[in-house]
């Protein structure tokens, strides 16, 4: 092989790895959403697991966050009467969650954004999230909210857990939510159709816990395709991006 072939070969495979370089960057900084989240494919209720504050990308546009995941529960009965854990962002405890009654939820895990659980005695989530508040009234008890001064006293401000009730999970049927997390609203979509919209009285408050999933004690089944973004979905975007399909 004489000097010329060798150098053409050279260049080939130069340009070659130069091409493929090229396409990854372009894939990575321009053609990847770049706020894919965690995702995990199966969580199962008889397992613990999280995923690790570092890992995860804090939202930035008005603490707007999305979560989805596929739930099935085979059996609402396991721990009745008390409150069964799905996942939380927040605060860590070690001990078994062996919750009655939600006051203690609200004194022992204060920091959740967001929090799911499934309720004591009916087949309903509950979804959580720590705020901040500085409005000194609710926010649907007056027409005109929008006029009216919203500050609390100077120096003044409220830490709470607000919820949102979504009722109907069925059981024994894999069924897919979508919880958005936008300003001081939740919405939560089924099977991607929105079916539940809470206002919040706060401001979402981060946080740098860890993500946990399924602490005991919890319900009997299993999660899908758990995915987390750091930013607020629309309902065209939700219809787009997510497969309810298991």
């Amino acid at each position: 092989m004489d000097s010329e072939k060798k150098t053409l070969i050279i260049i080939a495979v130069v340009g070659t790895i130069v091409t493929l370089v090229v396409a990854f960057l372009i894939y990575y900084f321009i053609i990847r959403d770049p706020n894919a989240g965690r995702y995990q494919s199966r969580l199962s209720s008889s397992k613990t697991d999280l995923i690790k504050h570092d890992f995860i990308k804090q939202p930035t546009i008005d603490n707007g966050m999305t979560f989805h995941f596929g739930l099935k529960v085979d059996n609402f009965y396991l721990n009745h009467l008390r409150w069964k854990h799905l996942f939380h962002k927040g605060t860590f405890r070690s001990q078994v969650f062996d919750y009655k009654y939600w006051y203690n939820i609200e004194a022992e895990i204060p920091k959740q954004a967001i929090g799911c659980w499934i309720h004591p005695d009916k087949n309903a989530l509950r979804i959580a999230v720590s705020t901040l508040i500085t409005t000194n009234h609710d926010i649907t008890d007056h027409p005109d909210i929008d006029k009216m001064p919203l500050n609390l006293p100077q120096n003044s401000h409220i830490e709470s857990i607000e919820y949102c009730d979504v009722p109907d999970v069925p059981p024994n049927e894999l069924v897919f939510y979508t919880i958005v997390v936008e300003g001081q609203t939740i919405s939560v979509f089924k099977n991607k159709k929105l079916i539940k919209t809470c206002g919040l009285r706060g401001k979402v408050i981060l946080n740098n816990g860890d993500l946990y999933f399924h602490k005991q004690k919890t319900y009997s089944g299993h999660m899908l395709n758990f995915q987390y973004l750091n930013k607020a979905l629309t309902g065209k975007q939700i219809m787009k991006k997510f497969n309810i399909n298991p």
